[in-house]
């Protein structure tokens, strides 16, 4: 039982496990923890099975945990992890050079949208950079990281946490946020149906053909996903001035454009926040 009283079945790896090879002609490897610090974390120091992270890693990694009890955000935010919900991190490599895969978590929550969208979860939209909202409310976290990288590779870690069914210290939290459960009518999709679905669709989406051409093709689509299309928006890079001004999409790096009215700014993710202003 979760907080809420209804029953849920145990993540299974060979339901994730169906899912990816159903979907995808890659070799993998699915673990399943019942609880963790944080499934990125836990693949960033390589703590997978015996044939991972040398000469035989399977193309897909994918660490999936029941309970997450010091869950990551961006910019060193924390993401309330309730027992049960959906937690899970990707570990793939792409064959391009760190300074090429600035659009990975705008690819992922592409790949993210367009399941919702197939659940009938139809206003899930991209918050640039890296959430998905419903009608302004959070639904899904991304957080993307470099595990390790070379002159024509990068090894990324591509963590997603989705409010499943939000715990009562989810809804106290002061940020608007809704839940699966909610938006599909109290019968989300199975959780480890769900993992290998979101798994193999952003592994797709990140490494199928190259991430600079998929954010290419992405910044062409990108009015169907945008949650701040041609809103007034308010972007807090850090310790610098906060800038005002149009959100006008994305270019083909991954960078919003922000029309202030007097130039035409583009912003690169770091640590950049970006509210309706």
């Amino acid at each position: 039982m979760n907080e809420s009283g209804v029953s849920l079945a145990n993540l299974s790896v060979s339901v994730i496990e169906s899912e990816i090879n159903g979907r995808l002609s890659v070799t993998s490897e699915v673990t399943v923890l019942d609880s963790v610090d944080s499934t990125n974390s836990w693949l960033v120091k390589g703590q997978a099975g015996s044939t991972s992270f040398g000469r035989n890693t399977p193309d897909l990694q994918v660490c999936a945990a029941e309970h997450q009890t010091a869950g990551r955000g961006r910019r060193g935010k924390t993401w309330h992890t309730p027992l049960r919900g959906v937690t899970f991190s990707l570990r793939f490599t792409v064959p391009v050079a760190l300074v090429d895969v600035g659009g990975v978590s705008l690819l992922a929550g592409a790949a993210v949208c367009d399941c919702l969208w197939q659940w009938s979860v139809a206003q899930a939209k991209i918050k640039w950079p890296n959430d998905i909202l419903v009608n302004d409310a959070k639904l899904v976290g991304i957080l993307v990281e470099v595990a390790s990288h070379t002159a024509h590779t990068t090894t990324l870690i591509v963590g997603i946490g989705v409010n499943y069914q939000r715990g009562a210290e989810q809804k106290e939290i002061d940020q608007a946020s809704t839940d699966l459960f909610d938006q599909c009518g109290g019968f989300p999709p199975d959780r480890s149906l769900l993992i290998g679905n979101l798994a193999a669709a952003v592994y797709l989406r990140c490494s199928s053909g190259s991430v600079t051409d998929n954010m290419g093709i992405l910044a062409r689509d990108w009015p169907r996903y945008d949650a701040f299309a041609g809103a007034q928006v308010e972007v807090n890079p850090g310790s610098a001035q906060a800038l005002q001004g149009r959100a006008d999409g994305v270019d083909e790096t991954g960078r919003l454009r922000v029309q202030t009215g007097t130039a035409c700014v583009f912003v690169s993710s770091g640590e950049v926040s970006v509210r309706r202003a």
